[in-house]
């Protein structure tokens, strides 16, 4: 049974496997882990209406300043669908783009309080935006607690490290 699930978020092109998972893969089985792939964004273009879709990938896109309530519990409900059954011990969210920030902050903010560890990593981590207190992404999801790490940069020693309760380079900060 899969205990560290590696996840995509919107807004990911559906056409293209992420690359992530076959990298980082050989490191959690190496870390005594099983690790699956949920490619939340492949799976809500399959469950979701195009109309919602549209409308989570324009707010994505920032070009929407807000989505409808309806759209947020789609999003929400569909993750949950997404990984249930799942025994999730890490749940690794690919933060692809900063065209990934704000439906990667409504999740986190759905998951809290609930017993796993959260780990964010990729290039949107260090966007900065205004909408985030203009802290790089990653950043502000430790200051806010919707996170347990963030890994920054290249991330295939930093998760081996991580994985054996080590610190170091790119582990929850930019350095």
């Amino acid at each position: 049974m899969p205990n560290f699930v590696f996840t995509t978020v919107p807004l990911v092109e559906t056409t293209y496997p992420p690359a992530a998972y076959g990298c980082l893969q050989p490191i959690v089985s190496r870390n005594g882990l099983d690790m699956v792939l949920n490619d939340f964004n492949l799976y809500l273009k399959h469950n979701l209406d195009s109309a919602v879709f549209e409308e989570i990938n324009h707010w994505s896109m920032f070009s929407l300043n807000d989505i409808s309530e309806h759209a947020k519990q789609k999003l929400c409900a569909l993750f949950d669908k997404s990984i249930a059954g799942l025994d999730i011990k890490w749940l690794a969210i690919s933060v692809f783009s900063f065209y990934s920030t704000r439906p990667t902050a409504l999740l986190l903010k759905h998951l809290q309080n609930r017993n796993i560890k959260i780990l964010l990593g990729g290039n949107g981590c260090m966007g900065r935006l205004a909408e985030f207190d203009h802290l790089p992404f990653g950043k502000w999801c430790l200051k806010n607690n919707l996170c347990s790490h963030v890994i920054f940069g290249e991330g295939e020693q930093a998760l081996d490290k991580l994985l054996q309760n080590k610190s170091g380079p790119g582990i929850d900060n930019i350095d």
